[in-house]
């Protein structure tokens, strides 16, 4: 584990927050967002999901994997929030 071994929940859950946003955000603001294929082609999600793995794996690199759980659930809940089905 890279990062201090006594990092709370609140403090992983923030960081899980924060990469979500700047995801979305990325995703909004995308030069690639153009492309009529689908919806999901225009809001720039098939475009920056290998970003959004990068992500996920750099969470596993530098975070014991207890915690990460927390994390990818809070993602899911959060990227079904942003981007409803």
């Amino acid at each position: 584990m890279l990062l201090n071994p006594g990092m709370d929940n609140h403090l992983l859950y923030k960081l899980g927050q924060s990469i979500l946003e700047s995801w979305v955000i990325l995703a909004r603001t995308s030069p690639l967002r153009s492309s009529p294929a689908s919806s999901l082609d225009r809001d720039g999600f098939l475009h920056l999901q290998p970003l959004f793995i990068i992500w996920l794996l750099l969470l596993f690199v530098l975070l014991d994997i207890h915690s990460v759980h927390l994390i990818v659930v809070h993602l899911a809940l959060s990227f079904w929030f942003y981007f409803p089905v």
